[in-house]
């Protein structure tokens, strides 16, 4: 059996073993990154269904009215004291108030009535957004906006 009388590693080659350990945890930083706002999106876009719901059922139990915008989406919480005051509210149609939030922590764009259907004189009822990641209007990737009158951009 031979017997090395070199002992540890050069310097050289320590070097080298870090840099490796080194990029291999900065690639799985950024795995872990992506992947977790990719998981933001997702629950935005499940956030935003939910407040879809949310109002729906609102709808219903206030003789078919939706909240004012001054009202706001804190009004599936919260029962609205601002004017007019809705008879029939029967929530919290939303147990948690993050619900009408992103996943980044802002609220969703609400706006009623919304804007009229495409090629139509037809209004929405109502109109709910994200911005996404970056919070600017438009977007591409994960920074891409969520908009609940457009099933396309409900995709994760």
């Amino acid at each position: 059996m031979r017997h090395s009388t070199r002992r540890g590693m050069s310097p050289l080659e320590l070097i080298l073993a870090l840099v490796v350990v080194v990029a291999l945890a900065l690639g799985f930083f950024q795995w872990v990154n992506v992947k977790s706002e990719s998981d933001k999106r997702k629950l935005t876009i499940r956030r935003l269904v939910q407040v879809e719901t949310a109002l729906r059922k609102y709808c219903a139990d206030c003789a078919g009215a939706f909240p004012t915008e001054k009202q706001g989406l804190i009004a599936l919480h919260e029962q609205p004291t601002a004017s007019p005051v809705p008879k029939g509210w029967s929530g919290p149609y939303v147990t948690d108030k993050r619900v009408i939030e992103d996943a980044w922590g802002r609220r969703f764009k609400y706006v009623c009535p919304g804007r009229p259907y495409a090629a139509s004189d037809v209004t929405r009822p109502f109109d709910l957004a994200s911005y996404g990641r970056d919070g600017c209007e438009g977007g591409r990737g994960l920074d891409r906006d969520i908009l609940n009158w457009d099933r396309k951009t409900m995709v994760p």
